[in-house]
């Protein structure tokens, strides 16, 4: 995992495009977890919590990007609510791969194998798709 500028708290991890969508979703969640995320990465499958822990927007972001450049995912683990987890849905469609972050309450979820669709405010889940290689 390749690694931003400092925030004053460590260095706020950052996970290319191609890794989120097409990567194997154990090595995705090592890697969080040495760089001090806590996460539950699925393949085929997204988890929540009903309400969603809220602080989703400060935690995951993604930096403006110019043409051509692959998609880069911002992490910033000291903006993580105390006690909650983030979960990452890692599905292979037919367009390509397509990857969906949010926040979850590891003690209370639920996982399906449908990808979510978005929220409108974006404070919930985050979704970021890769085209198949041609």
């Amino acid at each position: 995992m390749a690694r931003a500028g400092e925030d004053g708290q460590g260095a706020v991890p950052q996970v290319g495009g191609r890794g989120l969508c097409g990567g194997d979703p154990g090595a995705l969640q090592r890697d969080l977890a040495h760089d001090g995320i806590p996460a539950k990465v699925t393949a085929g499958s997204f988890c929540s919590s009903d309400p969603a822990p809220a602080a989703a927007s400060q935690v995951v972001s993604v930096p403006k990007i110019q043409p051509g450049q692959a998609p880069t995912v911002v992490i910033d683990p000291a903006a993580m609510p105390a006690g909650t987890e983030l979960s990452v849905g890692i599905f292979q469609l037919a367009n390509g791969g397509r990857a969906f972050l949010g926040l979850i309450d590891p003690g209370s979820y639920t996982c399906t194998s449908t990808a979510p669709k978005p929220a409108p405010r974006g404070d919930a889940v985050f979704g970021f798709s890769r085209s198949p290689a041609r």
